[in-house]
């Protein structure tokens, strides 16, 4: 998995979003999913949970 360091203006509304690249299929992601949760730890220690609507693409 990677994430674009200093993210992309995926939808064109003027802000950066936070893009995170995964193989669909090693993450768990089918072709159909379209919210993804996210959980983990930041470096400096707390705990965060995230959903946000997602875009699989090059799905088969």
């Amino acid at each position: 998995m990677s994430c674009a360091p200093g993210g992309e203006d995926v939808n064109d509304h003027g802000r950066l979003d936070l893009v995170r690249r995964a193989q669909a299929s090693r993450s768990g992601f089918a072709c159909t999913t379209t919210v993804a949760l996210i959980t983990g730890v930041l470096r400096d220690g707390p705990a965060y949970r995230a959903a946000d609507d997602v875009k699989i693409v090059g799905c088969h």
